[in-house]
């Protein structure tokens, strides 16, 4: 890989155990010197009811105020300096960043200012509609960021690296060309050749119920037959552009309700990744992928 065709990386962290879990899982793709690494922190400012400049604070809380952030903005930079030099082992060129603000408008805007490929973190405060896999902050991430998002959720209070078996990757497709793109991303991570790659395309037939009538019948299941060989020539387009990279890579399919297929084969397999395309809120979101 040229310099030109560098891999950015964005990895936003906080000091949990979620972040933690994203440092090990990338840490484990052994990233090399064809990788930039951004490692980002955001730091929150004090809360007050009180306007900015209030003078019933008077000047000593807004001193004491100032002197609290500046002492966690020091204190984040050694964070990311330790961080670095984990994920810089392998070669990768790091380099850190501190904000201050809300954590997840930072890290969309870092990710647009620095042209960032990919934003990596972890799953932090679970909601209850994404709770298989994103939290609030990095669902906000994946909606507006301008790049793909990596979300690492923790298997078993761990970060999901396999142990004794090659790595084990989800692609959840479709037709739209953001399947394209997140097939793309993938071949562009430091994955080993042996990894098992499974491209998976769900047939949606719910609120189609077969017809009485023999004539409709017989209309009904054509349209469901050209639906099935379409989906699967989609899975196996994709499975041959993966094998370059993956050789292992192959193609499924399943019938049913798509979020319901993905989040029940991932969990089957077991997947230590999935990649989801999706066009999101942004004209460069190749779509998130989550562990």
């Amino acid at each position: 890989m040229s310099v030109a065709t560098k891999l950015r990386v964005l990895v936003a962290v906080d000091g949990s155990k979620h972040s933690e879990a994203a440092v090990e899982f990338l840490r484990a793709l052994q990233f090399g010197e064809e990788y930039e690494i951004l490692l980002l922190t955001v730091v929150e400012p004090v809360r007050t009811i009180y306007a900015a400049g209030d003078p019933l604070l008077g000047p000593e809380v807004y001193r004491l105020m100032e002197e609290y952030l500046a002492a966690q903005e020091a204190e984040a930079a050694e964070y990311l300096g330790r961080l670095a030099a984990r994920l810089g082992e392998f070669g990768a060129r790091t380099e850190t960043l501190v904000r201050t603000g809300h954590p997840a408008d930072e890290v969309v805007k870092a990710a647009a200012e620095r042209r960032a490929d990919l934003v990596v973190m972890g799953a932090r405060g679970l909601n209850p509609i994404l709770a298989w896999l994103l939290g609030s902050v990095s669902h906000h991430v994946v909606r507006y960021a301008p790049c793909s998002v990596l979300v690492v959720k923790l298997r078993e209070g761990k970060a999901p690296i396999p142990v004794g078996r090659p790595w084990r990757v989800l692609l959840a497709a479709d037709p739209a060309p953001y399947s394209a793109f997140a097939a793309d991303l993938l071949g562009r991570l430091p994955f080993g050749p042996d990894t098992e790659v499974r491209v998976l395309v769900v047939v949606q037939q719910a609120g189609r119920p077969k017809p009485e009538r023999a004539e409709a019948r017989r209309v009904w299941e054509a349209v469901v037959e050209a639906e099935e060989r379409s989906a699967q020539a989609v899975a196996e387009r994709l499975a041959e552009r993966l094998n370059v990279r993956y050789p292992a890579a192959s193609a499924e399919l399943r019938l049913g309700d798509p979020a319901d297929q993905v989040v029940k084969f991932a969990r089957e397999w077991p997947a230590d990744l999935v990649a989801i395309g999706a066009r999101g809120a942004s004209e460069r979101e190749a779509g998130p992928l989550g562990s």
